[in-house]
């Protein structure tokens, strides 16, 4: 599997994967769209075909974010999810990563819970009657220091293991 930055080559195949842009929602498209222009969209891809993206950035007072993680549906539990986030990780910076998804969403809560992210908080009213669970994973600790990987980094493309 290859995760890099997307271009503005990808968008097409983004709309294609994401049921909701795919559906023509044009907020949707105008999001992706954005995030590949402000080189906040980072693609997962097998043999080249586009599989999965996680949007990452900080605007979440500063903090770093994960905006928004999809896999494409018949990828979805091949793991595909969990190296997205590692990548993000290694990318960040800062001391703190943020996610969050919706109640409903008990694969993605899974998975927070599998990459040792903790509950930080609930918004209400987003989603009527599916609330948002917000989510923290501290990064850069003793702990990750010492199995090596606090102080490494992603770069903005490379490949991991096929």
């Amino acid at each position: 599997m290859d995760i890099r930055l997307a271009s503005e080559y990808d968008l097409s195949a983004l709309f294609q994967i994401d049921h909701i842009a795919r559906g023509n929602l044009e907020k949707r498209r105008e999001f992706l769209s954005g995030t590949v222009d402000r080189s906040e969209c980072y693609v997962a891809s097998i043999e080249e075909e586009l599989i999965g993206y996680a949007v990452f950035n900080y605007t979440f007072f500063r903090n770093g974010t994960i905006n928004m993680l999809y896999i494409k549906e018949e990828f979805r539990g091949r793991g595909i999810g969990g190296q997205l986030i590692d990548y993000i990780e290694r990318l960040c910076p800062e001391e703190k990563l943020f996610t969050s998804t919706n109640q409903s969403n008990l694969r993605m809560r899974r998975l927070m819970e599998k990459k040792g992210f903790e509950k930080s908080g609930v918004i209400e009213n987003l989603d009527e009657g599916d609330p948002e669970i917000v989510y923290l994973k501290r990064l850069n600790t003793e702990e990750q220091d010492r199995g090596g990987n606090g102080s490494c980094r992603a770069t903005p493309h490379r490949s991991i293991g096929k």
